[in-house]
């Protein structure tokens, strides 16, 4: 007869105690069993995660409840030594008081009450109490730390099962039962955690939150997904840069918003090759008088291939390396790199892609450059929405947004400033619009505030009517100059005709003036007499021509020529 086997219940504490591990060190190495090479080797877990959770909750006590609602059983936290601190603060909240934070002392009491606390005990304590913690991240640190317990006990109850199957005489049908239910059981004790917990309206009101953080103030929020929108060819990845210059140094963004605390910067540019990733940080370094070797480890480029949104394995890398460096902005540009194949029309497939890149990259603020739709791409000086952007899935996952159009073709010839209209906006509250001159070869910037979109075409109708006359001076001055040269060269007066033949013979001149300018030029000169009317006798026949007004004694001395005009230099009729 089969031997009964009893149900399969391994003990949460059947490995040892690896509370030892120093916090901050990545131990998840799993040996592969079917290669023979045995169990695993140190089972899933990750101090810095448990420190984060602990550090953030001992900071902010208000904290705790989503923690709980994540971390039921404080067998979750994998060292003996860090369950008792969760233990001891869970215990804390359950006396009816509510703490703003705990420290250490009270932690260190309740352990005593509850347990032996040992010097191991209390050196974890105090490196949860050191460890720089957001408490905003608490509960995403939290299902980290769930994640890998439920992967013990996944590994647990498997090698259980293993052992099982190998006693002989063992039934499998009773053991493949066991199975099923100890999974189950697994299972339900997952989902009777309240996954979607709601909390009255007193409650919500009541409750305090801090201050919104800001990569760039009044710009960027932090742990809010940011797209920049811009048609091809509108320095996105030029002001991205600038941006990541000013967040690394602490800085000024566009001369306008203060980045206030030096933040480690991920750029992972899809379309930039190394050496002008180079030149574009020097540049910008160089033009916000930021020394590079100040910024030169808190900025990490990566260029070429990015991460697809859709693989997994690429999220995974992503998030190793986001571990690795600990950005608090990450900037992945331009999306369409790294969402090659998706059906941008769909939301349901693109907006769950654009969360599950931005969790990868948890706790820091995901920035995403994003192109307009072909319809938009050429419509110059137009201020952009968020409907101007590829798709409809980024609209939904996006809780703040900078959109960038040109307000002025680039005419490298007239100028080597950019202008562009920037607007920004997100779910904070916050935004603005913007006019921006950009003068790429140097890095200079210069910005001001737009008013109303009517305001500002009539103010744009007034730089360009502006810029015409301007244009226009100078061309007259030109043909003036060259008129003038001319007449002086003439031996007798020459009429409109004569200087118009004489100005053909030269065609870059005639080319820059034209027949409309060299007219408008000679009507102006006769106007303020610097060009003089003068009758002279040619081929037996009375004619009229202009002489310039210095040469007026040299024609005078001529009985043939009589000048009509008066004579300038003493402001009256000759």
């Amino acid at each position: 007869m089969a031997t009964r086997m009893a149900k399969i219940n391994p003990s949460a504490n059947g490995h040892a105690d690896h509370s030892s591990v120093p916090f901050g060190l990545n131990s998840d190495r799993i040996r592969d069993v079917s290669a023979g090479q045995g169990a695993v080797d140190v089972p899933p877990h990750n101090p810095s995660h448990e420190q984060a959770v602990l550090g953030a909750v001992m900071f902010d006590g208000a904290e705790l409840d989503g923690v709980r609602r994540v971390i039921s059983d404080p067998r979750a936290f994998y060292g003996e030594s860090t369950r008792s601190i969760y233990r001891a603060i869970c215990s804390l909240a359950d006396d009816g008081n509510e703490y703003a934070s705990f420290d250490a002392v009270l932690i260190r009491d309740r352990m005593e009450r509850l347990e032996n606390a040992t010097d191991h005990t209390t050196r974890d304590l105090l490196r949860a109490m050191e460890a720089p913690s957001d408490s905003h991240n608490a509960t995403y640190y939290a299902r980290l730390v769930q994640a890998d317990f439920m992967r013990r006990r996944t590994a647990e109850i498997g090698r259980e099962i293993t052992r099982q199957a190998l006693t002989p005489g063992a039934d499998a049908v009773e053991i493949v039962t066991a199975a099923e239910n100890t999974f189950r059981g697994l299972s339900e004790s997952r989902a009777t955690r309240e996954k979607f917990p709601a909390i009255s309206l007193g409650d919500l009101l009541a409750k305090e939150f801090p201050p919104s953080q800001w990569i760039a103030g009044e710009f960027i929020r932090e742990h809010e997904t940011c797209f920049w929108i811009a048609p091809p060819k509108t320095l996105k990845t030029t002001l991205i840069i600038a941006l990541a210059v000013a967040a690394a140094s602490g800085g000024m963004f566009l001369r306008r918003f203060p980045c206030r605390n030096r933040r480690r910067v991920l750029l992972l540019l899809g379309e930039t090759p190394e050496e002008a990733a180079k030149l574009m940080l020097q540049r910008a370094c160089e033009a916000a008088g930021v020394d590079p070797d100040t910024v030169a480890d808190s900025i990490h480029i990566h260029c070429g291939v990015l991460p697809h949104v859709a693989s997994e394995a690429d999220l995974l890398d992503l998030k190793r390396l986001c571990e690795k460096h600990r950005p608090d902005l990450i900037v992945m540009d331009p999306f369409y790199l790294a969402a090659d194949g998706l059906e941008f029309s769909r939301l349901e497939v693109v907006g769950p892609r654009i969360r599950a890149i931005a969790d990868a990259v948890m706790p820091g603020t995901l920035l995403i450059a994003h192109h307009t739709t072909k319809g938009e791409t050429k419509q110059v000086g137009k201020v952009l929405d968020m409907g101007s952007g590829t798709g409809t899935g980024f609209q939904a996952a996006c809780g703040q947004w900078i959109i960038v159009n040109r307000e002025e073709e680039y005419d490298p010839q007239s100028s080597d400033w950019h202008i562009l209209n920037m607007s920004w906006g997100g779910r904070g509250g916050h935004g603005g619009r913007l006019l921006i001159r950009y003068r790429e070869s140097t890095g200079e910037i210069e910005t001001d505030l737009m008013g109303s979109r009517e305001d500002q075409l009539e103010l744009r109708d007034q730089e360009r009517t502006a810029k015409k006359i301007a244009e226009r001076e100078t061309r007259m001055n030109s043909a003036r100059n060259v008129i003038s040269g001319i007449l002086k060269r003439s031996a007798t007066p020459l009429s409109g005709r004569a200087i118009e033949a004489a100005l053909r013979l030269s065609a870059s001149d005639w080319t820059t003036i034209g027949q409309t300018l060299c007219r408008d030029a000679i009507s102006d000169m006769d106007a303020d007499l610097t060009i003089l009317k003068c009758q002279h006798r040619a081929t037996g026949k009375l004619q009229e021509g202009f002489i310039h007004r210095d040469d007026r004694q040299r024609f005078q001395a001529v009985p043939e020529h009589s000048i009509l005009d008066p004579d300038p230099t003493i402001g009256g009729a000759s």
